[in-house]
């Protein structure tokens, strides 16, 4: 597990952040070093109940294949935690997940239903 991506991504989605956060857990399989290994595949650790996360379509155990359709296999962990911080949330995130070998298309806090 990564446990600094982890916290990144349940804490640090801008808009989120200051309503609590997105209830989003996650973890990983990497290699490649200590200091900025390569990422393989991400995982939903967790979801936490009454999320946005939740209220999103995500369950535990979904792989998360793209954010924002940028693939997240290959990828060095500093990027895509720098890349995780630039997103502007506003109109939500969208992810590509994958689950029971099906692909899902999930927006992750959009924007407030009216």
């Amino acid at each position: 597990m990564i446990a600094g991506l982890a916290i990144l991504m349940m804490a640090c989605l801008p808009a989120q952040a200051k309503k609590g956060g997105s209830g989003l857990h996650i973890s990983g399989d990497r290699s490649g070093g200590i200091l900025n290994p390569v990422m393989s595949r991400l995982f939903v650790q967790r979801v936490e109940e009454g999320s946005c996360a939740e209220s999103s379509g995500f369950v535990a155990g979904d792989e998360i294949v793209t954010i924002e359709q940028n693939i997240v296999a290959g990828k060095r962990v500093r990027e895509l935690m720098a890349y995780w911080k630039s997103l502007e949330t506003d109109d939500g995130v969208h992810f590509t997940v994958k689950r029971d070998d099906e692909s899902l298309d999930l927006l992750l806090c959009g924007p407030p239903t009216r």
